[in-house]
């Protein structure tokens, strides 16, 4: 594996964690309404 595509797995890997955290907090949200 050459590294871009690690970094490429990483770059992936934050945005799905972020968009992950994000729902999380938009449930809570709603939960809270």
């Amino acid at each position: 594996m050459t590294a871009a595509e690690l970094t490429d797995r990483l770059g992936l890997n934050q945005l799905r964690s972020r968009r992950v955290s994000e729902e999380k907090e938009m449930s809570e949200v709603c939960d809270v309404w």
